[in-house]
């Protein structure tokens, strides 16, 4: 029967980077601002600058989502749905939208503190 664990800083990491890409885009708009002259060309550059850090943004989080690694032997694991492990398996505490990862070399349900909140 496989163990539920709660993965250090995981999440926290996830939404750092994804924090840390919205702050960044908006330093790109006071460096347009003061840099670029006013008109069509600072529009131009707010548009490939938020195409930019768009694309870097789903890089970069869609990349750290799929590289989760078992912090126990260091295998890579796939995705699993909350939903799909067995209600005796999951603590009550879990819930539903939570993004799992199994590790089945140890045995182990990793709960990465990432949730979906899609249907």
């Amino acid at each position: 029967m496989p163990t539920f664990k709660k993965a250090r800083r995981f999440g926290v990491v996830f939404y750092l980077i994804l924090f840390s890409l919205g702050f960044l885009w908006l330093a790109s708009n006071a460096v347009i601002d003061e840099f670029v002259p006013d008109g069509y060309l600072q529009t131009i550059c707010r548009i490939v600058a938020f195409v930019a850090f768009s694309l870097l943004l789903i890089k970069v989080g869609l990349g750290r989502l799929k590289s989760f690694k078992c912090q126990n032997c260091g295998a890579p694991l796939g995705r699993m749905k909350a939903a799909a492990v067995a209600p005796a398996l999951k603590p009550e505490h879990v819930p539903d939208n939570a993004i799992l990862r199994y590790c089945q070399k140890c045995d182990i349900i990793w709960d990465t503190g990432v949730r979906n909140n899609s249907n």
